[in-house]
């Protein structure tokens, strides 16, 4: 990281499938985001509960339950969070609920726009 830059974005990826979670991670965190990366819902319950986070990227088949009510109860803790799904499916209405959908299989490019039209850039300059 060059001195005087800092990242000030933060990234909670949450996915079962670790090659995925592997690959989107390293992708933002060389963009500059500060990922912290969970394999599952209930580690990503954990993580929330200790930081609060900017965005919370999450692949849908991690769900094995109502999105809604899982859309309701990170609303109801963390209001703020921006919320970006991936999905294989396209019969999910992201725009009832707020969030932002991406579809697999998952471009690069339209990941790190997704990111930064949420979140903005990943990185200030400190002067």
């Amino acid at each position: 990281m060059n001195p005087g830059i800092e990242s000030t974005k933060s990234i909670l990826m949450v996915a079962e499938e670790i090659p995925l979670l592997h690959t989107l991670s390293l992708l933002l965190l060389r963009a500059g985001y500060l990922v912290t990366s969970v394999n599952g819902l209930s580690q990503a319950y954990s993580i929330l509960h200790l930081k609060i986070h900017d965005l919370l990227f999450i692949d849908l088949s991690s769900i094995a339950y109502d999105l809604s009510g899982l859309i309701t109860g990170i609303r109801l803790r963390h209001p703020q969070i921006a919320i970006l799904m991936l999905s294989s499916c396209d019969n999910f209405q992201p725009i009832e609920m707020n969030v932002v959908l991406l579809m697999k299989p998952v471009d690069p490019v339209l990941v790190l726009e997704a990111v930064e039209k949420q979140i903005g850039p990943a990185f200030f300059l400190n002067t």
